[in-house]
């Protein structure tokens, strides 16, 4: 029988087990440094992939309305974000509305969305966003994918 101390920590990498990951692909997915080189990259407002980007320094913080429970939460944010160079433009104006809508745009192209699943993503999406300003802890800086 398994005790919880079998089970892995929320910070074991996804793909293979690695302690102390910290590269997040997903709400769900947090992966290692050698894991995440393997993936593609993505702009993690509008979820388009990014050979060079933005990246935004944050301070820890979880997911505004997540699931999960005191001892085991579900972590948003434990590095810095990428962003696409049109959503920095839009991030440098705290233009948070038009960020939003745009990434709904982008996910409604993916799959169809009725107006009750848009204005709740929307409103998701915004106190996302507007958590990662608050947790913002510096200036963007170039981004390359392996440097």
């Amino acid at each position: 029988m398994a005790t919880s101390d079998d089970r892995p920590s929320p910070y074991d990498c996804a793909d293979c087990g690695a302690k102390n990951a910290t590269h997040i692909m997903s709400i769900r997915k947090i992966v290692c440094a050698a894991c995440y080189e393997k993936q593609p990259s993505k702009c993690d407002f509008c979820n388009v992939y990014i050979t060079k980007a933005w990246e935004y320094p944050t301070s820890p913080f979880y997911l505004p309305g997540g699931q999960g429970t005191i001892k085991n939460p579900i972590v948003n944010s434990i590095t810095a974000w990428l962003a696409c160079w049109h959503c920095s433009e839009l991030i440098e104006e705290k233009n948070w509305k038009q960020l939003v809508v745009e990434s709904i745009a982008i996910i409604a192209q993916r799959r169809l969305l009725n107006r009750q699943q848009e204005r709740r993503l929307f409103e998701t999406i915004y106190s996302t966003f507007v958590a990662f300003d608050k947790h913002r802890n510096g200036a963007r800086k170039l981004w390359k994918k392996g440097e």
